[in-house]
């Protein structure tokens, strides 16, 4: 779990050069309405931090998902955001947050779909990958209610 949180920790670093052209704020949460791809081991600590019950494992991922994630507060503000997962900490927007509301394209930085768009967090994927193991691989609400 430990070296987990060293990637996270290298995240929020990187994270406060992303501040510095990302557009996204604190209470937008457009973009907790999509998919949240997860590793059972992210979910282990979501669970040992928050005590809060993972569901019982299922065999076939879900996704397109629309609603909202199962963390997230009535002020639209994430109620996990100490150990939210990495798929949240590489996800930005760059230009005008209104498109994140309409769903229309617009330029993004970092990770979509599993598809990473910077080099640096294609490989810290890759270790968060391997530290994961054989454990699943899925949607947070898979995990979570």
């Amino acid at each position: 779990m430990l070296k987990l949180k060293d990637i996270y920790k290298y995240l929020e670093d990187y994270g406060d050069f992303v501040k510095t052209f990302s557009v996204c704020s604190k209470g937008c949460s457009h973009c907790c309405k999509i998919d949240v791809t997860i590793t059972e081991l992210e979910a282990k600590l979501i669970e040992e931090e928050t005590r809060r019950k993972r569901k019982p494992r299922q065999l076939i991922a879900s996704t397109g998902h629309t609603s909202p994630c199962p963390f997230l507060g009535d002020e639209g503000e994430c109620t996990i955001y100490e150990v939210r997962p990495f798929h949240c900490r590489t996800f930005h927007t760059l230009d005008n947050p209104k498109y994140c509301e309409t769903g229309e394209d617009h330029k993004i930085y970092g990770s979509f779909n599993g598809i990473y768009t910077v080099t640096i967090y294609e490989k810290l994927n890759q270790m968060r990958q391997h530290l994961n193991g054989k454990g699943a691989i899925m949607d947070i609400r898979d995990f979570f209610n």
